[in-house]
């Protein structure tokens, strides 16, 4: 009777150590070894440390390698911007599971190391391509051709808002067989467009926005000096979409003598531009933008611009703006309409064009051009 008993003890407290355990195991669930197991991760180290591994939930065929590591901390590795997500990881896991990185994912594992370089090459750009514009400034007489080549340079401020600042420059030569707006010349058109101001950067969500001051010199059957002011505002949302408003507000007009047959005086003046856009950003690190409004003299405006990463630390950027005259078709409408179409190639020597989007001080602006500093003529 002793020996049964004993028996009949050994196998319930047998049978309770083995529920006790199936109950552990259960409440892991899937979630918990969706943590701990790789499915394509492409963090694999033998020298890493595996954190949180339970030895009892790792299948026995399951090499090394296949273990998930949890990610290093930005803030471990140093850098001017140790934790914030522009920092290439600072922000969420690095399997891209994080609202704000969840539009990245080109962009992983980047950790500071895996941004090529930082100083002040690190938001740093050269571009150069080809644009296509026409304004009143060309009186009806079709429309320029060209290139176009500059540089854009963003870096922190200082403080503890995020905010940056950036200066730029582009230069425009156009127009090199001549043109016909006062008689036949042979004289190119020549600009130069400068950029300068502050702005901040909400790469994981919220609001973002900046000014910046436009300077253009315009060498053409006249010499213009005008100036503006460029200002956007928008909500990025912790993920791929970004609704905001930007516009272009005049400064100083340049009264010109235009010598022909008869000497002319025209008004050279910036022209005012409103415009409500949605900024969508890819899996691949480009982005692209769309914009709708108008002008200050009521014309109509859309446009849009893209920019698509390739090889390490190229990219291709496209854009395009069109001013619907208010004037009615024929001779005022071609008189008054504007259109600017560009296409470059852009340059990042101490990034990776695909972790630019995750970067907190790079330009938020980009070098104004004939598509978002247009002028307008009047006597």
């Amino acid at each position: 009777m002793s020996l049964a008993k004993t028996i009949f003890c050994g196998i319930l407290m047998g049978g309770s150590v083995a529920f006790s355990f199936g109950g552990e195991a259960a409440s892991s669930g899937p979630t918990d070894w969706h943590r701990r197991v790789l499915r394509d991760s492409h963090v694999k180290s033998t020298a890493s440390v595996v954190q949180d591994a339970d030895p009892l939930l790792i299948e026995p065929d399951t090499s090394f390698n296949d273990i998930q590591l949890d990610p290093v901390p930005t803030e471990a590795v140093g850098g001017d911007d140790a934790g914030v997500r522009g920092g290439c990881g600072g922000c969420g896991g690095s399997d891209g599971s994080d609202a704000c990185d969840s539009c990245a994912g080109a962009c992983e594992p980047c950790a500071p190391m895996g941004c090529m370089s930082g100083g002040w090459l690190r938001n740093f750009s050269l571009f150069a391509g080809v644009e296509g514009f026409k304004g009143p400034a060309d009186q009806g007489h079709g429309g320029n051709f060209g290139f176009n080549e500059g540089f854009n340079h963003g870096a922190a401020l200082g403080g503890p808002w995020g905010v940056g600042y950036q200066l730029g420059l582009r230069a425009v030569q156009s127009n090199l067989s001549g043109n016909e707006v006062d008689g036949a010349s042979h004289s190119a058109r020549r600009q130069i467009f400068f950029t300068g101001g502050l702005f901040r950067r909400a790469v994981c969500g919220g609001w973002q926005g900046g000014v910046v001051f436009d300077l253009m010199n315009d060498d053409y059957y006249a010499n213009a000096n005008l100036n503006q002011l460029r200002a956007e505002i928008s909500w990025a949302q912790p993920g791929c979409r970004e609704f905001g408003f930007w516009g272009a507000f005049g400064g100083k007009d340049d009264r010109i003598r235009v010598s022909g047959e008869v000497a002319t005086d025209l008004t050279f003046e910036q022209t005012d531009l409103f415009a409500f856009f949605y900024r969508r950003y890819f899996q691949t690190g480009g982005d692209g933008r769309l914009w709708a409004g108008c002008t200050g003299e009521s014309d109509g405006l859309i446009g849009g611009e893209i920019r698509i990463p390739f090889g390490t630390s190229w990219a291709l950027e496209s854009g395009f703006n069109y001013l619907i005259p208010s004037e009615s078709h024929g001779t005022e409408g071609i008189r008054n309409e504007g259109w600017d179409v560009a296409i470059q190639l852009v340059w990042y020597p101490g990034r990776s064009s695909h972790c630019v989007g995750r970067e907190p001080f790079h330009p938020l602006f980009n070098v104004a051009d004939n598509g978002t500093f247009m002028v307008d003529v009047g006597n």
